[in-house]
């Protein structure tokens, strides 16, 4: 994702346990200064969870500009997980408010995830969940 749009690169990455990956992809669109880094993981394994620690992406020729998209989690189910680029930013760095709508969305997502229940009325609050599978 970049300030000029957005491209799709679709290649299906199958990590194995202690290894590193790297792919090389074209992108034939101007998209402007990078942002984001957009992953799509299917859940398609019981154990097919891998840790990210930062995607790395070199921009055109050999000695094109590296960004960097720091992750440092763990990436399992499915779902979307959306990466900015490691450069601070500063709100009038950020004209278009993506980062600000980024920040916003995550911060909900986090609320829905990290949540208090209510086991009795007077009680120490607990962590939100049915079962030890809804845990954080």
């Amino acid at each position: 994702v970049g300030e000029h749009g957005e491209a799709t690169i679709r290649t299906s990455l199958r990590p194995a346990r202690g290894q590193e990956m790297e792919f090389k992809a074209d992108v034939q669109e101007y998209l402007g200064r990078l942002l984001f880094v957009k992953v799509h993981k299917q859940h398609f394994f019981q154990d097919d969870a891998w840790f990210c620690n930062w995607i790395c992406v070199q921009g055109p020729g050999a000695g094109g500009e590296e960004f960097r998209f720091p992750c440092y989690r763990w990436v399992e189910g499915s779902g979307v997980l959306s990466l900015p680029e490691g450069t601070g930013w500063t709100v009038g760095d950020d004209p278009q408010g993506l980062f600000k709508q980024h920040r916003e969305q995550e911060l909900e997502e986090r609320k829905k995830l990290y949540r208090w229940g209510n086991w009795k009325d007077g009680l120490i609050l607990n962590v939100a969940g049915a079962t030890i599978n809804d845990l954080p």
